[in-house]
């Protein structure tokens, strides 16, 4: 009891400093519009219904959920009024769009779905990581559907080549593909410093052969729910289950840079030196030829990495079209 006075004594002198440097900035506190959150357990919250607290002269009880940044959060952190909240208006929207499909093109619809519905599957999607397979099913229900209608396929098809074909990961490798863009970002000084302090190197006693690879510490915890949900255990989780071809740093950057080269300059490359190979091919073997040409491609891709970093940014050429 003395503890939970010790608490609410200090939220609401908090909160009272808060109040004093929004009138010093001329801002105000809306006591009828405050909300008040009590995150616990599900046995624990039954003690915490009778916590208030005091914003002039209003008591504010605890809510069962928050909205911040457009994000719903319960007392339990479950994510349940989240999923219901993006399941409502997801299927709000796809009965729109159902309605509208016989009047736009195929690449119109492709747009509106990804406008309406992947923005919705895809906002914070992070913080959906650890979802219960329940709620998990019924965001991927959400994506089967907006797949089906942009394909015109049947309602018992398989769904699984329909998703190939569009490109589109699942709900669940989606959540997964953010949090660890997040890691990398956050590895690589592009994040939050909140975030890279999560983040720490798993330090080895002896030598081993995956030393020279980029492997996070998982720390201990205690709670599966909460505990392995959170960003300290789940992102050091997945990334040490990516390739190290990939955790690494160096070979990540040269991944992308050769991503940004465009494939009609990787075809031209590769043809000319098939080219250059073509006129002495019969004084190599079939499997010299092809050293050949794996060794010429890699030279001159490297020559075109030297040239790049010596050379200023080339210009690219955009065709505008006037379509009025």
């Amino acid at each position: 009891m003395e503890q939970r006075q010790e608490v609410t004594e200090r939220l609401e002198n908090c909160i009272s400093d808060i109040q004093s440097w929004m009138v010093k900035n001329k801002l105000q506190l809306n006591s009828n519009k405050t909300e008040l959150l009590v995150l616990a357990s599900s046995y624990l919250s039954k003690h915490s219904s009778d916590f208030q607290l005091q914003i002039d002269n209003n008591w504010i009880s605890p809510s069962d959920s928050a909205k911040n940044l457009g994000i719903l959060f319960d007392q339990h952190l479950n994510m349940e009024t989240h999923v219901a909240g993006i399941c409502k208006a997801s299927y709000f929207h796809i009965r729109n769009i159902r309605s509208l499909k016989s009047v736009l093109t195929h690449d119109a619809l492709i747009y509106v779905v990804h406008v309406f519905i992947t923005s919705q599957l895809d906002y914070f999607n992070s913080l959906l990581l650890g979802l219960s397979d329940k709620l998990l099913q019924r965001l991927q229900r959400i994506q089967n559907i907006a797949a089906r209608i942009v394909t015109g396929c049947r309602k018992y098809d398989h769904i699984t080549p329909i998703l190939k074909e569009l490109h589109w990961l699942p709900v669940i490798k989606r959540i997964q593909f953010k949090t660890l863009m997040i890691t990398y970002k956050a590895l690589n000084g592009l994040a939050p410093i909140y975030l890279t302090e999560l983040l720490h190197e798993k330090a080895n006693t002896r030598t081993l052969r995956s030393s020279g690879e980029l492997i996070l510490a998982v720390p201990k915890y205690k709670l599966q729910t909460y505990g392995l949900n959170a960003f300290s255990v789940a992102a050091p989780t997945l990334w040490n289950k990516l390739p190290s071809h990939i955790t690494t740093p160096k070979s990540l950057n040269v991944l992308q840079n050769i991503l940004n080269i465009p494939i009609q300059t990787i075809l031209y490359l590769l043809m000319y030196s098939v080219y250059l190979v073509t006129p002495f091919s019969f004084l190599y073997s079939a499997p010299q030829q092809g050293y050949l040409v794996l060794a010429l491609y890699k030279y001159t891709l490297l020559l075109y990495y030297m040239l790049q970093s010596i050379l200023p940014d080339h210009t690219t050429t955009t065709i505008h079209c006037d379509v009025s």
